[in-house]
């Protein structure tokens, strides 16, 4: 890539974080998801884009399963907050967008059955207000239900992992528009977790809930070493924990460590302007300023700089909103969960990589327990430690996110399919081994003619088989 190249890639980043900044700071949202103007959908970066020649936002499941017989070709998206090209399609493109319904909340069984497009936000607010929420969530709550069952979402936990885990039954359309009801034991039910729509689009979802629950996040800076030593007594200690290592101009000697428990304490007084300051400053460092984080990545944690721009802090807050964030840089990522055996040494391998290059990316680190309920997907069959790059677009991110992915192979990685990833059906047939298999059957069944197709999940399940 020529400088002239790599200014407009900086300044085209810079322009789009600093957009985003402003929306945030004067309206609570940055509006990071896809989004369909003037003929064109865009993922939540505008790193990805179409013209479909029918944009469908169906408001009933009936108008959804008579739209998906009638189609050529076909993919559905939600939230649009995806990473690679799997959403696209120039035939249709359905939207869950409308619907977005709470069927049911029974808080007897704390059973809620919602449509798909709902956003993780809207039902996290609907479950807070009957005394019920979720264990464990991702980053975002920008996402639908349907697009975390087709990534089957983690988070990071020692005693849940998966939104699949509470997830009880499914409604999914097949290709000749047949609405299915799939439960836990149907191979329907357990393909369509990770699945990334190939299996026809999830339209409905029966979760259970559990009760509502403070959470409280603790933010520190952690010597890395010592840390990574201890990291069986860190998990104990702790429901939840993520590691953010910081790559590039660097030596890492210390880690900002995350840690959520659920707590009986009061929230914090003015948690939602403590818990705004605290993202805006995240940002601003990763998008502006990506020097301070490397400089707090190589001193000691409990120097006089580091207590003075990275202090210590704990928020406590309803859990429906303590694992989430709502301001993101410009960024892409890749992700694999490893065997947790292997973590400590796959990402020590990432890091060298990086810092060889001087190439700056926050390296998370996540845990989970072997819970998936999904053939496929990046935690499902093991134990996991999920290791995520999530790299600024000012700067180019192929060529080091091919490295990466071959580091995370050698390690025995289960590719992220919601993230970049140069994975092929014959790579998901050494991964996943008579997984894949099982999966391969149930996607012929469902789409037999290749409707769901398109040229990324052509090449994730079927190149080089």
């Amino acid at each position: 890539m020529s400088f002239l190249d790599r200014l407009k890639l900086r300044l085209a980043t810079n322009l789009f974080d600093a957009v985003h900044g402003v929306r945030y700071l004067t309206t609570g949202s940055a509006r990071h998801e896809g989004h369909f103007e003037d003929g064109e959908w865009r993922n939540w970066s505008d790193s990805y884009r179409v013209r479909p020649a029918q944009y469908s936002r169906p408001g009933t499941i009936e108008d959804a399963a008579r739209i998906v017989a009638q189609s050529g070709k076909l993919r559905v998206v939600g939230g649009g907050h995806s990473f690679n090209e799997s959403p696209l399609c120039e035939d249709t493109l359905l939207s869950l967008d409308r619907l977005n319904r709470i069927i049911e909340i029974d808080p007897a069984s704390r059973r809620v059955r919602v449509e798909a497009g709902i956003r993780l936000r809207d039902l996290n607010a609907a479950l807070w207000k009957q005394g019920l929420g979720l264990p464990v969530l991702g980053s975002t709550d920008t996402q639908s239900i349907g697009g975390l069952i087709a990534t089957d979402l983690h988070g990071t936990g020692r005693d849940f992992g998966f939104l699949s885990e509470r997830v009880r039954s499914l409604k999914v359309i097949a290709a000749d528009g047949e609405t299915k009801s799939v439960s836990a034991g149907d191979p329907l039910f357990h393909a369509a977790f990770g699945a990334i729509g190939v299996c026809g689009p999830v339209v409905e979802a029966e979760i259970e809930a559990v009760p509502s629950f403070h959470l409280a996040k603790t933010t520190e800076m952690v010597d890395r070493i010592a840390t990574e030593n201890e990291i069986e007594t860190v998990l104990t200690r702790n429901e939840h924990i993520s590691f953010y290592y910081v790559a590039g101009d660097t030596d890492s000697e210390t880690v900002r460590m995350h840690a959520w428990n659920r707590t009986t304490d009061p929230v914090t007084e003015d948690w939602e302007e403590k818990k705004t300051l605290s993202e805006l400053t995240d940002f601003g460092i990763s998008a502006f300023a990506p020097a301070i984080a490397e400089l707090l990545a190589a001193i000691d944690e409990d120097s006089l700089v580091s207590n003075l721009l990275a202090p210590d802090h704990r928020l406590v807050m309803p859990g429906s909103v303590g694992f989430g964030r709502r301001l993101f840089y410009r960024h892409d990522e890749i992700e694999y969960g490893v065997p947790f055996d292997q973590w400590r040494a796959c990402v020590s391998e990432v890091m060298e990589m990086l810092n060889r290059r001087d190439y700056f990316s926050v390296v998370e680190v996540r845990f989970t327990p072997n819970k998936s309920q999904a053939l496929l997907g990046p935690g499902a069959g093991r134990r996991t430690a999920y290791i995520e790059l999530a790299a600024p677009l000012s700067q180019p991110v192929e060529e080091v996110y091919r490295q990466a992915e071959a580091i995370f192979f050698a390690h025995g990685g289960q590719p992220h399919l919601g993230k970049k990833t140069s994975v092929t059906g014959k790579d998901m047939a050494r991964i996943f081994g008579p997984r894949f298999d099982q999966f391969r059957a149930v996607k012929q069944r469902q789409d037999p003619h290749g409707k769901f197709r398109n040229a990324f999940t052509a090449r994730v399940f079927e190149q080089g088989l």
